[in-house]
């Protein structure tokens, strides 16, 4: 998994990867683990520890069904992002999140040109 430099993630999701050495990050998981929550999506979805999730839920029985979870976040994501918080944006990141590895989109596309066509070569075999 990686990251690219030219990410164009918002501010506040990008204030959550650390640099940990030699161009490798990995997310800030507030003690390690991501959650799955459905406080802004009415379903479950992997993310970020923050104020939102952490003082819903995880798992809130009272989050609106989906579609209709993120329009009633939405006032709140607006207001905390203004001031660079984001303690009720989602802040999706998926199980292997914390093995990216930050690179430049141009080594990253490279990598996984050269990943397929070695899958690729493999098939024929």
């Amino acid at each position: 998994m990686s990251g690219c430099r030219a990410r164009t993630a918002p501010g506040v999701f990008r204030g959550r990867f650390r640099v940990v050495g030699c161009g490798a990050f990995r997310l800030d998981f507030d003690g390690g683990l991501g959650r799955l929550t459905n406080v802004f999506t009415g379903r479950p979805a992997r993310g970020l520890l923050n104020r939102l999730v952490a003082g819903a839920g995880p798992i809130c029985l009272e989050a609106p069904p989906f579609p209709l979870a993120a329009g009633a976040v939405a006032p709140l994501r607006e207001a905390a992002e203004k001031r660079g918080s984001g303690d009720f944006s989602p802040l999706w990141a998926g199980e292997a999140a914390a093995l990216a590895r930050e690179k430049s989109a141009e080594t990253l596309t490279h990598s996984l040109w050269t990943d397929a066509l070695a899958v690729m070569r493999n098939l024929n075999q």
